[in-house]
């Protein structure tokens, strides 16, 4: 008698189905979830907090970001000194050049003297075109690194 009453009372099947719906959701930034703001089944609208992720590790990526800009702006202006020097240098170099011909050409002084000043006239210019190539590189960086600190900020 007790298995007919529960057979009317409660039904019974193998091969059940429970409608409901679901909905994945993700976060656009990786961290680790400090509080969850709704529960199950409960709806929710656009724009709705529904967790709230640790900000101790986006803090230190953007930290790190804004030092990688730092470093790349003194990276900038050390290339900007270094061009500085290797342009005093070129034209020390350069007036040495002027005076050792005049010493030349009045055999004060050998054609080696002149040869070796000469060299370090191009030496000096080759220097001066580095730095100016190294600054233009150390400015795409920073550049670069500013771009990418505004992508992880």
């Amino acid at each position: 008698m007790y298995s007919l009453v529960n057979f009317f009372i409660y039904e019974s099947t193998d091969d059940a189905f429970i409608a409901g719906d679901i909905t994945a959701i993700s976060s656009r930034i990786d961290g680790h979830v400090i509080a969850v703001n709704f529960r199950d089944n409960q709806p929710v609208n656009k724009g709705y907090l529904l967790v709230e992720i640790d900000p101790c590790d986006l803090k230190a990526k953007l930290d790190l970001a804004e030092a990688s800009v730092v470093a790349a702006e003194a990276a900038a202006e050390q290339s900007k000194a270094q061009i500085a020097a290797a342009a005093a240098e070129a034209e020390r170099s350069e007036k040495d050049v002027k005076r050792y011909q005049v010493l030349e050409q009045g055999k004060w002084i050998s054609q080696q003297q002149l040869d070796n000043a000469t060299a370090a006239y191009r030496t000096a210019a080759a220097q001066l075109d580095a730095a100016n190539k190294q600054l233009a590189v150390s400015q795409a960086r920073v550049l670069q690194e500013k771009a990418l600190s505004n992508r992880r900020g």
